[in-house]
């Protein structure tokens, strides 16, 4: 968990500061936030619990959430650049709209294991708004 919080941190002061760690200079922003987003998301796993029955330790079904968290937004850190130039937030090819989906499915469980089953019907009735013409 600390070396994750010193990862976010590291990520954060390069991005405000424009110091160019890591490759040389300051990595476009949606790339920053895809590595963020996933750090920050693999520490609700973490912290908290699948229920109140859980292990006071991480189980191996969030150390495999973690991993695909850590896989997914690799993949869309990579892409960043071809994400944003592509807008694909229009016309992603099929293994980003995949990966998106999974991406909402584990934000709706990081959401009810932070905020409850109120946070879960909340995220979960984000998804249908869209349709209600």
């Amino acid at each position: 968990m600390a070396a994750m919080t010193a990862c976010a941190i590291a990520l954060a002061i390069n991005q405000i500061f424009n110091l160019g760690f890591f490759v040389g200079y300051v990595m476009l922003d949606s790339r920053y936030m895809y590595l963020i987003t996933g750090i920050m998301l693999s520490m609700v796993f973490i912290t908290f619990p699948a229920n109140k029955n859980s292990p006071h330790h991480v189980t191996w079904y969030d150390i495999v959430i973690m991993v695909v968290i850590g896989i997914i937004f690799s993949y869309f850190a990579y892409f960043a650049e071809r994400i944003v130039l592509e807008a694909w937030e229009y016309a992603a090819p099929d293994i980003g709209i995949y990966l998106a989906m999974v991406t909402w499915v584990i934000v709706l469980e990081a959401g009810r294991r932070a905020g409850g089953w109120p946070s879960f019907c909340h995220r979960l009735g984000i998804l249908f708004i869209p349709y209600l013409r």
